[in-house]
């Protein structure tokens, strides 16, 4: 009997190592599955983030083109603020030269006076929102983005002046329009349908210019946001 439970006993201790063998690769090949499975997760994972980020949209600017753009607007910010004031100074020699001659025309007299007032505050206010612009704008290309939302918002402000000033127009030139009108025994009508239509053309083009400015006013902070998160 003892020698039985020997053999018995030998077999047994013979038996473990292989039992022991086999279940330590099973759990090894349990973490490799584990571990392949969580690798091709992450894969797909990436492979899912780098797709979404391509996806992103991303508005590139041109640098060049946006300075020379900056460069062009610039150049005619300036003409025609040349041209206002030489109008300006115009006006003013001209009702200075009516009112030396002892003008009977008291209506153009008047309504040349106002205009010659509201000149001056218009250039006036013009000067100021351009020269606050130019002040900011730098020759550096690394600024082309902020230099051209400077650009453009002095724009906006100009065309917001430009409108504003639509509304003087209009009543003081119905004004002049009918005194015109009384003196040279004509109808008002047409005189004034005519007036009130070159200021309502004229504000008309001026709202579409703010529209315009201001879809490229946010675009451009869209970009420079985007430039700033890099």
């Amino acid at each position: 009997m003892s020698k039985e439970s020997d053999k018995i006993k030998l077999a047994g201790e013979n038996e473990n190592p292989i039992n022991s063998q086999t279940t330590s690769a099973l759990l090894n090949t349990e973490q490799e599955t584990q571990a392949d499975s969580s690798a091709e997760l992450s894969d797909d994972t990436w492979a899912e983030l780098r797709q979404d980020w391509q996806s992103q949209p991303y508005q590139k600017v041109d640098v060049q083109a946006l300075l020379t753009q900056t460069r062009k607007r610039t150049f005619w910010a300036k003409f025609l603020l040349a041209i206002n004031i030489l109008a300006t100074m115009a006006f003013i020699v001209v009702v200075i030269v009516l009112w030396m001659n002892n003008s009977q025309d008291k209506a153009t007299i008047s309504y040349l006076t106002f205009a010659t007032i509201g000149s001056v505050v218009f250039v006036y206010y013009e000067i100021k929102i351009r020269l606050k612009a130019w002040k900011q704008i730098s020759a550096s290309p690394d600024l082309a983005i902020k230099n051209a939302i400077k650009g453009i918002e002095s724009s906006i402000n100009y065309i917001r002046l430009t409108k504003f000033s639509c509304w003087f127009l209009i009543p003081a030139g119905s004004w002049y329009v009918i005194e015109m009108a009384k003196q040279n025994d004509k109808s008002i009508w047409f005189g004034l349908i005519i007036m009130n239509v070159s200021v309502g053309v004229m504000w008309g083009i001026t709202h579409l210019f703010h529209r315009k400015r201001k879809m490229e006013l946010d675009k451009l902070i869209s970009s420079l946001s985007e430039h700033d998160t890099e």
